[in-house]
């Protein structure tokens, strides 16, 4: 795989007897290079995430799944144990975008090995599914290297006053948004940028769907029920 690795084992080395029995649960044993991955990473992120179909950006890899009891959110066992029932037995949940869409592996005969995304606004719909890649392996090394923006930069590392500083530079509308429509408020809370949240509603930023997003991310990462709150504080709970 050609990409450089960030983690390795970040919440411990896979025991082979939990993988074994796991394996024993699943209609066919996932491919390879996915193994491999396991064995020496289990849930280990890689530098590059960015996500390219047609040569375009499409998504981006937030978290990978690996075989550990905690946390459970990020637990290979509990999300196929989740997900077998909403998408397919035959889908190997593998890792998750950032805002709650599952990339997984194909265990089914007729496309085995082949990567997927699961986009969950579209689940129960045929179209719910987007083919990504043929090969686990050849999907980590296919993965682009992130490009931030200042904009984004500022965002993912919670700097209010950074962000102050670029209103007052780039003479920024508030309400300005992005290529896909997202405002900076909507942006900072899929980032977690609890700082930044606190200085856009200052400014008086329009709610629009951030509550919605902040929900969405609760329920997949721990964090982002604190941003929850703090939306519910400033703007209400519905």
């Amino acid at each position: 795989m050609n990409n450089p690795t960030v983690t390795v084992n970040p919440y411990g080395e896979i025991d082979d007897k939990y993988l074994d029995r796991f394996l024993s649960e699943l209609p066919s044993t996932p491919p390879a290079t996915y193994l491999e991955y396991l064995r020496n990473r289990n849930g280990g992120k890689f530098k590059n995430d960015i996500v390219l179909l047609s040569g375009k950006y499409f998504c981006s890899v937030h978290e990978y799944f690996g075989l550990f009891l905690t946390p459970a959110y990020l637990s290979l066992e509990e999300n196929y144990k989740c997900y077998r029932n909403r998408v397919s037995k035959f889908f190997l949940p593998i890792a998750t975008d950032p805002g709650g869409n599952i990339f997984g592996i194909s265990l089914a005969d007729e496309d085995y090995g082949k990567i997927y995304l699961w986009n969950h606004e579209l689940e129960g719909q045929a179209k719910s599914l987007t083919w990504l890649s043929n090969d686990f392996s050849l999907f980590i090394s296919s993965l682009q290297e992130r490009s931030l923006s200042d904009l984004d930069q500022i965002l993912t590392n919670d700097d209010k006053v950074r962000l102050h500083d670029y209103f007052l530079i780039h003479h920024l509308a508030l309400e300005e948004l992005d290529e896909y429509g997202r405002s900076i408020l909507e942006r900072a809370v899929i980032k977690g940028a609890s700082q930044c949240i606190k200085l856009l509603y200052s400014k008086g930023a329009k709610k629009r769907s951030s509550l919605m997003l902040a929900k969405r991310n609760a329920q997949f990462f721990e964090k982002h029920k604190e941003i929850v709150k703090l939306i519910e504080e400033f703007y209400g709970g519905k």
